[in-house]
């Protein structure tokens, strides 16, 4: 591939970055924007992730299994990044 299709690839690229709604937060927005609404998914549960997530797998759709594990990989992630636990 030729420098200059990579060029027009990472520019599409970049502008459709810059259009998403979420392109103007800072990290630390960002991230408490992803704890807000984790705690906000775990009201019904008491504001208990952990709980939401139990109950999200102890389920028999599929979806809830799979949406289960990736909200345990992300609550994974903001405990590796230092940020406020989540219950």
């Amino acid at each position: 591939m030729t420098s200059r299709v990579i060029d027009m690839r990472l520019r599409k690229l970049e502008r459709q970055a810059s259009q998403n709604a979420l392109s103007h937060l800072s990290d630390a927005q960002l991230n408490a924007q992803i704890g807000e609404t984790l705690l906000a998914m775990a009201a019904p549960y008491g504001g208990d992730v952990r709980a939401m997530i139990e109950d999200m797998r102890a389920g028999s759709d599929p979806t809830d299994h799979d949406l289960a594990g990736q909200v345990e990989h992300l609550v994974n992630n903001l405990r590796e990044m230092s940020l406020p636990p989540l219950r």
